[in-house]
């Protein structure tokens, strides 16, 4: 297992993951990146604050280290 911050930049402002998460490799990461795309985008479109031009960017960042070393 590895720690990925999953930082988001959705155009209107940037949210650090200042924790991270335990993954099994990148590819695991990646993938929860784009599920969390489609909840975010379809919390924020029912709240009339996102159009189907709006934009996500994942930043996925691999710590150095593990929570399990902390």
């Amino acid at each position: 297992m590895a720690v990925f911050f999953l930082h988001i930049d959705n155009g209107a402002g940037f949210d650090a993951d200042e924790d991270g998460r335990d993954f099994v490799d990148a590819d695991s990461a990646i993938f929860e990146a784009a599920r969390a795309v489609g909840d975010i985008f379809s919390e924020d479109v029912q709240k009339g604050g996102m159009t189907c031009q709006s934009r996500f960017i994942f930043r996925i960042v691999k710590a150095s280290w593990s929570h399990a070393s902390k």
